[in-house]
């Protein structure tokens, strides 16, 4: 279980698994690769316990036109709905949206509970006083008015370990902020609706260091790069002139998740498409 991120770049796999409809053929596709990885989970577990394939082993909720019901299915129902997809993933390995190097590698997730230790990194992503980035980050607080109230649920729910949220001081009285939490930074992913404008994408890694333009994370508050970072309209100009900036590897799955979360906020942006999100 976790939160869908899907780049939202046109493709014929997508045009064809929505019969001409490329959003209708991101939900199908969205669906096949649910029910393939459960398929691999789940075989994974009847394989050590010596159990058969086809034995019905799981329930799961489906649309009907009566309404949603459950119905128990096998792995052998998972990987016969998911097969569609291997009939259309030929142009996966030169798609640019294609993060994770892999068949339909525009989709990802955020897994559910996300770890103390991937909001720690979070917060420490945060850009400093002065910086182009921290000043883009208060003029959103304050003109959006995030509160992150949603993710206080989120966390009594257990989708989010720690009890509380990371607390960042931000110090800039002139926006009138003076701190922010992980719970306003997660609200400003996965809280403002299902499609990221590419716009809003770059902000975000901005406000946390993760693009580079023109080999440097600005770091005074100055309008020029800003003005850069507009100025390239396609593409091949944007992957030229900035850089992903995630910091050191980590050993930790939950800062992992955390980094691929802006390698899709960056390849919405760079793609300009935007980002879909579904959490």
């Amino acid at each position: 279980m976790g939160a869908d991120l899907i780049v939202n770049i046109e493709c014929e796999a997508k045009r064809a698994l929505g019969d001409g409809d490329t959003f209708q053929g991101t939900i199908t596709m969205l669906r096949m690769r649910k029910s393939s990885s459960q398929a691999m989970a789940i075989a994974g577990q009847l394989q050590q316990a010596g159990v058969g394939m086809d034995v019905p082993c799981i329930n799961v909720v489906v649309e009907t036109s009566e309404g949603k019901r459950e119905r128990e299915v096998s792995v052998v129902d998972l990987l016969a709905e998911s097969a569609p997809l291997r009939e259309h993933d030929g142009a996966c390995p030169t798609c640019p949206a294609n993060i994770t190097n892999q068949p339909y590698g525009c989709l990802g997730y955020v897994p559910y509970p996300i770890g103390e230790d991937a909001e720690l990194w979070l917060a420490a992503r945060v850009q400093p006083e002065g910086s182009l980035g921290h000043k883009l980050l208060c003029d959103a607080l304050r003109d959006f008015g995030y509160t992150g109230e949603m993710f206080a649920q989120w966390r009594e729910r257990g989708l989010i370990t720690a009890p509380e949220p990371q607390t960042v001081v931000l110090r800039d009285n002139e926006a009138g902020v003076t701190t922010v939490d992980t719970n306003q930074l997660f609200q400003a992913v996965f809280g403002v609706g299902s499609l990221l404008d590419p716009t809003h994408c770059a902000l975000v890694l901005m406000w946390l260091g993760a693009v580079a333009i023109d080999g440097e994370v600005p770091p005074e508050a100055e309008v020029g790069p800003l003005k850069t970072l507009v100025s390239l309209d396609s593409p091949e100009e944007r992957r030229a002139r900035t850089d992903l900036v995630l910091g050191d590897r980590s050993d930790s799955q939950h800062v992992k998740a955390m980094q691929l979360m802006l390698a899709y906020l960056y390849e919405g942006w760079v793609n300009g498409v935007g980002l879909l999100v579904d959490a």
